[in-house]
C-alpha cells in the first residue's frame, strides 16, 4: 500500500471517529477508481456509510478481495446474527475493533493499528455484546439524519429499494407493477435515446446525441415525417460510443423509451438522466444502465435506492432482449464522472420474483459494474 493511500486511509479513519461520514465517502471515492482492488481500502469505506445495504456490498467485496481480511468474517458473521433474530435491522460500523476504539476514545497514529486483532472466545462474545448494542444505537442516528436530510426517506425504504422480498426476510416491497404511461411529450423527447441495438464496447460508454430539437407545436405525425430509420454509430477516442438517433416510425412503442420514461414517471422528486440512461455491454450482458446526477452522501444512496426501486417494480416491463438492468450515479458537477453503477441480471430478478432464491441470494447477485 503506497504512503499516500495509506495517509488517505487514516485520515478517513479519523473523520469516521467524529461521524463525519460523508467527508469520509468524499476522501475514499477517488481511491475506488483507482484501487478498487485493495481491501482494506473497501473495509474502511464499509464504515464511512450510513446506508447498511451499500456498506453490506462493501463488506462482501472486502471478503471477494481478500477472504481471511482480519475482522471481515467475524463481521459478517455478527450481521448474520442480528439478521436473525431481526430481519428488519442490518447494522452499522459493528466492528469490534471500531467500537472499542470509540468507547475509548482512542486514537490512531499507524494504520495496523487499524486491523482487528483476534481474542479469545469469551472476549469475542463480551465484544461482539456491546457491538450489537452499538450498532442499535448508531442504527437509530442513521435513520434520523437520512430521514431529515431527504424529507421523504429513511434507512428502512433505502433498504426496502435494495432487498426486495415477498418473504419479508430482510425487507418488504409491493410485487412489480406496470409503470404509469408516459404522456405524448415524454414520449417525442424519449426518441433521441439511445437504441436496444447499439453497439457498446467491453470499455467504452454508450451516450445518446440528439440529431435536432423538436419545436413546441411538433405533433407524432409531424415527427414520422420527418422520421430516418438511421443510426449512425461512432467510436471516439477515449471508447466512448456516440450514437446519432433521429426519430423512427415506431417511436411511440420502442421498449427501451418506454421502460425509461416509466422508471422516470416513477419518480417524482429528482430527474433521471436520459441521455445517460443506455443499453450497454458490461460482465452481465446487454444491460439497461439508468442514470441520475447526485453527490457523495446520503443523496447518493437515496436516489441509487429510488432507481433500483423503480426498476424493480416495473420489472414486467423490461425489454425483451435486455440481460440485466444497472441503476448508476453522476457526479454532474465533475464532467459526469461516474460514482457507481450496481446492476443484476434480469433472470435473477425473475427468480427471486419467482420465490426461486431467497432474500439473501438475491442480495448477493447484486455487484458494482464500474
Amino acid at each position: 500500500m503506497s504512503d499516500s493511500t495509506n495517509t488517505i486511509l487514516q485520515r478517513a479513519y479519523e473523520l469516521i471517529e467524529n461521524d463525519e461520514l460523508e467527508q469520509a465517502q468524499e476522501l475514499l471515492a477517488p481511491l475506488l477508481e483507482t484501487d478498487d482492488k485493495n481491501p482494506s481500502l473497501w473495509w474502511v469505506y464499509s464504515h464511512a456509510l450510513r446506508d447498511q445495504s451499500i456498506g453490506q456490498l462493501a463488506l462482501d467485496r472486502v471478503l471477494e478481495l481478500d477472504p481471511s481480511y482480519p475482522g471481515a468474517n467475524e463481521l459478517k458473521d455478527d450481521v448474520l446474527e442480528i439478521q436473525s433474530r431481526d430481519p428488519d435491522f442490518l447494522p452499522l460500523h459493528a466492528d469490534e475493533s471500531v467500537s472499542a476504539q470509540e468507547a475509548t476514545g482512542s486514537t490512531i497514529d499507524d494504520w495496523d493499528e487499524l486491523q482487528p486483532t483476534n481474542v479469545d472466545s469469551d472476549e469475542s462474545s463480551n465484544g461482539r455484546l456491546g457491538a450489537v448494542v452499538l450498532a442499535i444505537i448508531l442504527f437509530v442516528v442513521a435513520a434520523g439524519i437520512a430521514l431529515v436530510a431527504s424529507g421523504t426517506v429513511d434507512i428502512s425504504e433505502i433498504l426496502e429499494a435494495i432487498l426486495p422480498t415477498p418473504e419479508a426476510k430482510v425487507i418488504v416491497v409491493s410485487a412489480p407493477t406496470a409503470g404509469p404511461a408516459a404522456t405524448e411529450s415524454e414520449l417525442e423527447a424519449s426518441a433521441t435515446e439511445f437504441d436496444t441495438d447499439a453497439t457498446a464496447l467491453p470499455t467504452g460508454q454508450a451516450t445518446a446525441v440528439a440529431t435536432g430539437e423538436p419545436t413546441e407545436a411538433a405533433t407524432p405525425a409531424q415527427a414520422t415525417e420527418a422520421a430516418t430509420p438511421a443510426a449512425t454509430v461512432a467510436a471516439a477516442e477515449e471508447a466512448t460510443v456516440e450514437v446519432e438517433v433521429s426519430g423512427t416510425p415506431d417511436q411511440a412503442t420502442n421498449p427501451l423509451s418506454a421502460f425509461v420514461s416509466a422508471v422516470a414517471d416513477s419518480i417524482s422528486d429528482f430527474e433521471i438522466d436520459r441521455r445517460a440512461s443506455i443499453m450497454r455491454s458490461t460482465p452481465l450482458g446487454r444491460t439497461i444502465v439508468i442514470q441520475v446526477c447526485a453527490v457523495p452522501g446520503i443523496e447518493f444512496n437515496a436516489r441509487l435506492s429510488r432507481v433500483i426501486n423503480a426498476m424493480v417494480d416495473l420489472a414486467d416491463a423490461i425489454p425483451k432482449e435486455t440481460e440485466a438492468v444497472a441503476a448508476g450515479l453522476l457526479n454532474c458537477d465533475d464532467d459526469n464522472a461516474s460514482l457507481r453503477i450496481i446492476g443484476v441480471s434480469v433472470e435473477t430478478i425473475q427468480q427471486y420474483l419467482d420465490e426461486d432464491i431467497d432474500s439473501k441470494e438475491f442480495q448477493r447477485a447484486w455487484q458494482p459494474l464500474s
